[in-house]
């Protein structure tokens, strides 16, 4: 069950990414920005959204039944913290 939602959380965030983030609109003129956008031109950083969560994803998808689940959780609980990190990041430095 945990690792169902896992991959479905990383999937998520994952199309997220590539949604946009950052609406602006002025005497009607409209701009957005995706995480994507950010990411080539503003931060760097942001790269490791995509990165860590598609190594959820493998991690999730290649982990068999037999092994243990502590490892791939702990994995995918610092991948999610950074990612979660890094979005509030970029929230704080949109809305300053």
């Amino acid at each position: 069950m945990l690792r169902r939602i896992s991959l479905t959380t990383a999937i998520i965030v994952l199309v997220c990414f590539f949604l946009p983030w950052v609406q602006v609109s002025c005497a009607g003129a409209k701009d957005s920005l995706s995480g994507l956008d950010l990411a080539r031109h503003d931060d760097t950083l942001l790269w490791l959204v995509p990165l860590l969560m598609v190594a959820v994803l493998l991690l999730g998808l290649l982990r068999t039944r037999k092994e243990k689940p502590q490892a791939s959780s702990i994995v995918s609980a610092v991948c999610g913290g950074i990612v979660m990190l890094l979005m509030n990041r970029q929230r704080v430095r949109v809305h300053d």
